[in-house]
């Protein structure tokens, strides 16, 4: 499977990706694959893959995940 980069005004955003409507992303960072960034949030600092991140984010949210479905 090919993996896709998109690059805008300095954010890096890898594949797989769901960003929320309203979420603030800094400057020159990177969203890892198959993060979920919530509806709102704010973004100061890298993404790691698989990542849930929400509110304002200095770092990745604990949500188990049973609590995650599959799309």
């Amino acid at each position: 499977m090919a993996s896709h980069v998109v690059v805008s005004g300095g954010v890096e955003i890898q594949s797989f990706c769901f960003i929320g409507v309203n979420a603030t992303l800094r400057d020159h960072i990177t969203i890892g694959e198959r993060c979920v960034i919530g509806a709102g949030t704010l973004l100061l600092k890298d993404a790691e893959p698989d990542g849930v991140y929400i509110g304002a984010a200095t770092e990745r949210s604990r949500v188990p995940s049973s609590r995650l479905k599959r799309i």
